[in-house]
């Protein structure tokens, strides 16, 4: 039975049973080692800014959202989560003023910190720092382990203090807060676990991934999953004006390139999802993301137009299901053990405006991890410049080197042009 509370330090805590993500998570991290399953982002400032109304405003998000008191203990050989009856002062400033690379300091910084073990019973599991790199120039730093704090409702975390921030700046009192308090996320998790939407969303899966081929990857090999991938990164220019790349697009370039590079007619990539399906979990913290298979073809006879309209649908379908469990889906499909971690290479969806208002100024959000990287991880977001897009190859070292992993970028980013000056009509085939 599940306690309400335990004694501990000469304080009462409030124990609540894990989300099925929080629960996947701790799982993960207690048979894999010291390598933290944690998300980190920043945000670049530039211009005078009150640092103690942000760490005020920040403090006050984190007890609406639950951040800063939140542990995991195990109770009878079961994880829980335990709420500390008293907030804990999760934020802190570091001064880089006096370094002769106050940037290159910073930055080493949060690199360091973001790559920390966590000892989830004992230590902060979200952390926020505000670096100081001049009166004019400031980083503020947020991390999460992911038993905690997934990257949908780290950014969510990000927002509403910012968004505190300014009602403070202006003079203007504070909205209220929308966040569900954790008891609600995870009943609400409890509850679709439970519902007919998930023995729908059942349903719809096995019958979407029936026949669905293994995974495949450009590696062709596994490895342990790491923290500290390797990097590559590049922007495609716009086409025109207003030409940012659409998500179908590029899923459909991504998933045609890999079935090319494998001699596949059809292959599946791996989708992450913040699996909040009402409004209000939107508003919240908690953990709760997921990933997703996309069942992409390219088949002979299929045409660019018509794998960017599939790439769509498919889309469309995984995101109405989002919620039902990837180890759930795994089982489904009668996949066990390690190839259950992941349904081929991972592509990231980021492109959602990063611009972060803070007062009068405008601070620009900048992710570092969203979690460990099994195999190959493709993330895509805006360019530095209006409709350009970045594109980012996060790799696992023991699989590819950096001489390979640069060589794989540079041919995606040329497909990806050739995929986009193609005809309608054009056979994916004739793409290269």
């Amino acid at each position: 039975m599940q306690p309400a509370s335990i004694s501990g330090c000469g304080a009462r805590t409030r124990v609540l049973p894990l989300s099925a993500a929080a629960h996947s998570v701790w799982f993960s991290q207690r048979v894999s080692g010291d390598a933290p399953i944690s998300v980190a982002q920043y945000v670049d400032i530039r211009g005078a800014l009150d640092v103690d109304l942000l760490m005020d405003s920040v403090r006050w998000a984190g007890r609406e959202f639950g951040a800063g008191r939140l542990h995991v203990v195990e109770v009878d050989g079961f994880p829980y989560q335990a709420l500390a009856a008293a907030d804990d002062d999760f934020v802190a400033t570091v001064d880089f003023r006096g370094r002769v690379n106050p940037v290159a300091a910073a930055q080493q910084w949060m690199r360091e910190e973001q790559s920390r073990p966590v000892d989830m019973s004992a230590d902060q599991l979200i952390v926020a720092a505000v670096l100081r790199i001049s009166e004019e120039h400031t980083y503020w730093y947020v991390r999460a382990h992911q038993v905690a704090l997934d990257a949908y409702g780290l950014r969510t975390l990000i927002e509403r203090s910012a968004e505190l921030y300014t009602h403070a700046f202006v003079g203007a009192a504070a909205s209220p807060s929308e966040a569900l308090d954790l008891e609600a996320v995870v009943a609400s998790d409890a509850t679709y676990r439970t519902s007919d939407r998930f023995e729908r969303d059942r349903e719809s899966w096995a019958e979407h991934l029936a026949g669905v081929p293994d995974p495949v990857t450009f590696a062709g090999a596994a490895a342990p999953a790491q923290s500290e991938p390797l990097v590559i990164g590049g922007e495609l220019a716009p086409s025109g004006p207003g030409a940012a790349l659409s998500a179908p697009t590029v899923v459909a370039a991504f998933g045609a390139f890999l079935a090319q590079h494998t001699g596949r007619d059809e292959v599946t990539v791996t989708l992450p999802t913040p699996a909040r399906g009402t409004a209000a979990l939107r508003r919240s913290g908690g953990s709760l993301a997921n990933v997703v298979p996309l069942r992409l073809s390219s088949g002979a006879g299929m045409t660019v137009g018509d794998a960017s309209m599939a790439a769509g649908r498919e889309l469309a379908g995984a995101l109405s299901r989002q919620r039902y469990r990837q180890e759930d889906i795994a089982r489904e499909v009668g996949v066990i053990g390690d190839r259950a971690a992941s349904f081929g290479p991972t592509i990231e969806l980021m492109l959602a405006d990063s611009e972060v208002p803070l007062g009068p100024l405008d601070g620009a959000l900048h992710v570092l991890t969203t979690g460990r990287v099994d195999d190959l991880t493709v993330r895509v977001r805006p360019g530095a410049v209006e409709g350009a897009t970045r594109i980012d190859f996060l790799a696992n070292r023991d699989l590819y080197s950096e001489t390979e992993l640069r060589r794989l970028h540079q041919r995606f980013l040329v497909f990806v042009e050739g995929f986009l000056a193609a005809d309608a009509d054009s056979p994916v085939s004739t793409v290269a």
